[in-house]
């Protein structure tokens, strides 16, 4: 994120750019800042002290003063100790004769001598041309530096700068993406009903059909009674003169649009989707229809194990599945979802896993059971069919040893091995619903996955 910027450096989380304002942190007293009393957690909390005009930061356990005016330099700590001596190295071998250094400077005048008594005054002689004067003396030693006096108080702040000239305009960012269309506006007000026409003449009374109860009139030429369209008030039958379902047909049936009966919709269809494709392992993945819906298809996404990503497509049959719902899987002690004991043949590759529904259920859920591979718990979930109403395909077949009931689907797709990151599907033929699942595994999941599908008739 920046501010002033459009180019933030991609390792800041927040860069603030300007060259005519600062960032200002909060300033308090120090007894506001002490009254701040922050948690542990808090480590970094920076404020300024107006006291003693310094930046404090908090540790997780106290204050600790940050950065603050500079104080005195203090005096120079006595010289340490000298070390011991080393040891002597070996003589190394003499090195070339060096250049001659510089004449090195003049030695000191030596003390003069003790003056002799004066002898006997002679007589003056004339004055001597005035000697040259003497070369000056060499200069002394430079004394030791004086101890660094007490650092002066803060100058007044001096005048702010001239404000720099203002920047060119950045370029203008892309267009945003366009927003959502707004909602439908209300429905106007119906309009003024029109006035009713006349009434038309009264037709010629029809001629009275003898019938029985129940049955329908047709025309064919003149009108007569027939029991072929059976209404006895309550349920409808075609070819049944005894119906006990809304609409009950004896025989067989073309529909060239969507069928609902019983709430048996083609159109009907629920998602049950498990979106987590990214795992976990060890753990159990599961997915289960809506009330009332029965599978009809399954697919699994698999990369070089069984990744998650489950999902169903579910038709809608209301009370023709009853709400007793029952777990089945290989082997016994199948119980309830995520908790099961089934543990038939873990580990086990090279050989197909299955499960399978009883005699008189459809499948409404399924799980399995994964740690890095296909382990073999596969379950599902069956609803018992309502009273009076029996699978139409209720043969079994046997996969591994184990009785898998209904009648094979399409194999899935991708059917051939090893093919990852990618969705494995098996849906049952129209018309039939989920009874039994049967499933290949090497050391991943393979495809040759089959939906066991079957029908259901009314007894």
């Amino acid at each position: 994120m920046g501010i002033g910027t459009i180019a933030p450096h991609p390792d800041a989380v927040l860069e603030l750019s300007a060259t005519d304002k600062g960032l200002l942190i909060p300033r308090m007293t120090q007894a506001q800042r002490l009254a701040i009393n922050p948690a542990a957690s808090a480590q970094g909390l920076l404020v300024y002290d107006v006291d003693d005009n310094s930046f404090w930061y908090w540790n997780g356990a106290q204050w600790i003063q940050a950065i603050g005016p500079q104080g005195p330099i203090g005096p120079q700590g006595p010289t340490g100790i000298n070390g011991t001596a080393g040891a002597t190295g070996p003589t190394g071998s003499t090195g070339p004769t060096g250049a001659n250094g510089l004449d090195g400077a003049a030695g000191a005048t030596g003390v003069t001598g003790p003056t002799g008594a004066n002898g006997i005054d002679g007589t003056t002689g004339p004055t001597g041309p005035t000697g040259a004067d003497g070369s000056d003396g060499a200069t002394g030693p430079t004394g030791p530096t004086g101890a660094a006096g007490a650092t002066g108080a803060q100058g007044p702040t001096g005048p702010q700068g001239i404000a720099g000239a203002t920047g060119a305009t950045g370029a203008q960012g892309p267009t945003g993406p366009s927003g959502t269309n707004g909602a439908t506006g209300p429905t106007g007000a119906q309009g003024v009903q029109g006035n009713q026409g006349p009434t038309g003449p009264a037709g010629a009374t029809g001629p009275l059909i003898s019938a029985s109860n129940g049955q329908t009139l047709y025309y064919n030429g003149v009108w007569s009674a027939t029991s072929n369209l059976y209404n006895d008030g309550t349920n409808v039958g075609v070819g049944n003169t005894s119906p006990t379902e809304r609409l009950e047909v004896n025989g067989n049936a073309v529909f060239t649009g969507t069928v609902v009966s019983q709430g048996l919709a083609i159109n009907e269809i629920a998602i049950a989707e498990n979106t987590n494709t990214g795992g976990p392992d060890n753990a159990y993945h599961t997915i289960t229809c809506p009330t009332g819906y029965v599978m009809i298809s399954l697919g699994i996404n698999a990369s070089d194990r069984l990744d998650g990503g489950e999902m169903t497509n579910c038709v809608k049959l209301n009370d023709l599945v009853t709400s007793t719902q029952t777990w089945r899987g290989r082997g016994a002690g199948v119980s309830a979802s995520g908790t099961s004991t089934n543990t038939f043949d873990p580990n086990v590759d090279n050989q197909y896993h299955n499960c399978s529904c009883a005699s008189n259920e459809v499948a409404t859920g399924f799980e399995v059971y994964s740690n890095d591979r296909l382990d073999g718990s596969i379950k599902l979930r069956c609803a018992t069919l309502k009273s009076g109403y029996s699978l139409a395909n209720n043969t079994t077949q046997t996969i591994n040893g184990y009785a898998v009931r209904g009648i094979m689907s399409i194999q899935s797709v991708p059917w051939n091995r090893g093919q990852d990151d990618q969705y494995h599907v098996a849906t049952c033929p129209a018309g039939t619903f989920l009874t039994g699942l049967v499933i290949y595994a090497s050391d991943r999941l393979d495809g040759q996955m089959r939906c066991y599908c079957s029908g259901i008739k009314k007894n």
